[in-house]
């Protein structure tokens, strides 16, 4: 019993995505008020639709999203459209949804994984299964009419024994996501992008050689602040995701609901929030031929 309270804390690299549902303050706050009516109540269930249901269900989403892009990730090996030893095939073999942890606090998700194995190697297909999984993620939400905003950063912290991490990391991908994401997108940092060109120029070096399908740099692009970004719409992700029908028709509805909020905002008192769904109109015109959308 001793020995378990005193259970020595491994400080480590880790990769971290965070992850904030966008516009909730408001809508939480609207949940104060007493319901007098049927009207009132009914609005009442409506916030509540678009409050603790959908961030229910995008933790439940990313959880199944992480299971999805591990057996998507190990898919692509099977059909042959990742050449890799065999070394590195039994690294993806081992790859599965139990590599990820979940930390919740109110509309706010974090989801990590530890960044090298027990040979100081790059776990390059966890981070590449996240990437997948963020992207799926993203599309859904909007889908859902319940955008959100993050970041994905390598950094150091401490494991907590009941799963997440706590240190400078958490500091960095919550910076990059209230400070630098500013719209619905996911902003990559600065290091994990570092490493991931590293790996791309040295695929020896790594665990997985995505470089012959340009998987990896499809994966990023880089947005018009210079910030490398998730394509979550982008081609590496279509390849990925063009035999899932339900992702287009998710990113059907997705694009519908950017086009509304555009146009809902546009001429509103709100010149900041139609600037961000400007930009997010942009960028889903800038895809949707790859989805033959267009």
């Amino acid at each position: 019993m001793e020995s378990s309270r005193k259970k020595r804390a491994i400080f480590s690299d880790y990769v971290v995505a965070y992850l904030d549902v966008l516009g909730q303050k408001e809508k939480l706050n609207n949940l104060k008020k007493l319901r007098t009516n049927e009207h009132e109540y009914k609005k009442f269930i409506d916030i509540i639709s678009q409050t603790y249901v959908v961030v229910r269900e995008l933790r439940e989403w990313l959880k199944r999203s992480i299971k999805w892009s591990c057996q998507v990730t190990y898919g692509l090996i099977i059909d042959g459209k990742l050449e890799i030893s065999e070394p590195q095939k039994s690294n993806m073999r081992s790859l599965s949804e139990s590599d990820y942890q979940f930390s919740f606090f109110s509309d706010s998700i974090a989801v990590t994984s530890p960044y090298y194995d027990s040979n100081a190697k790059p776990l390059t297909q966890n981070v590449f299964a996240l990437l997948v999984s963020l992207s799926a993620a993203m599309i859904s939400s909007l889908a859902n009419r319940a955008p959100v905003r993050g970041s994905v950063e390598v950094g150091k912290g401490f494991e907590w024994p009941d799963g997440g991490v706590y240190g400078p990391i958490m500091i960095d991908v919550y910076e990059l996501e209230s400070q630098i994401a500013l719209y619905p997108r996911i902003v990559i940092g600065n290091t994990l992008n570092g490493y991931i060109c590293d790996w791309v120029k040295k695929p020896k070096d790594i665990s997985i050689d995505c470089v012959e399908n340009n998987i990896w740099q499809s994966m990023i692009y880089t947005d018009k602040d210079g910030m490398p970004t998730l394509d979550y719409l982008g081609q590496a992700f279509f390849q990925i995701a063009e035999p899932h029908s339900h992702i287009k028709e998710n990113i059907r509805l997705g694009w519908e609901f950017v086009n509304n909020e555009y146009d809902r905002l546009k001429n509103s008192q709100k010149p900041q929030m139609a600037l961000k769904y400007s930009l997010l109109r942009e960028y889903y015109l800038s895809r949707l031929e790859i989805w033959d959308m267009k």
